[in-house]
């Protein structure tokens, strides 16, 4: 077995032994893998916009909301909290979502009503379903960069659709 002399060792034995080892393209330094991000890292932060309600009657009205997403290091969940106002409504929405082979599972509260996650999230796309308490809630969220859009529907409650466009706080 011949072994492989690096030449530019004998040629700069003054050098303390990394430098020497970085000039013959040596890294003495660990490798660390880095982790592989979940499909919510993207998520994590403070968000805020504007959009519509619209009510059972069909009127609408203009919405301002703020998100805010705490996303662990892996990137697998993500604790969300939802407070919007418009002139007529206010509401104040957590959920709590976790990720696994491609579906989403959680909990979701809006003030005594509480509810069932479900659903899928695929690349910038969140696509969910809440049942419970009478609560059927179709919410979509896709994200593009700082830019979110958001878009819900409810049925059996008065406000059936909202729809927001957020920009993350930076």
């Amino acid at each position: 077995m011949t072994r492989t002399k690096f030449p530019v060792l004998k040629l700069l034995p003054s050098l303390p032994a990394a430098v020497a080892f970085d000039a013959a393209g040596i890294s003495l330094a660990p490798v660390t893998a880095k982790a592989a991000q979940g499909p919510f890292s993207f998520l994590s932060g403070n968000w805020q916009g504007n959009g519509t309600i619209k009510v059972r009657s069909g009127a609408k009205e203009r919405i301002r909301c703020k998100i805010g997403y705490t996303v662990p290091d892996t990137g697998l969940s993500f604790e969300q909290v939802l407070k919007c106002a418009s002139d007529s409504y206010t509401f104040d929405a957590r959920s709590n979502v976790n990720h696994g082979g491609g579906n989403i599972t959680g909990t979701w509260n809006i003030y005594n009503l509480k509810g069932i996650v479900s659903g899928t999230a695929s690349g910038s796309k969140i696509n969910a379903k809440v049942r419970g308490d009478g609560l059927i809630v179709s919410v979509n969220v896709t994200t593009n960069g700082d830019d979110q859009s958001v878009f819900i529907t409810s049925e059996g409650t008065e406000v059936t659709e909202v729809s927001i466009k957020l920009q993350k706080a930076k």
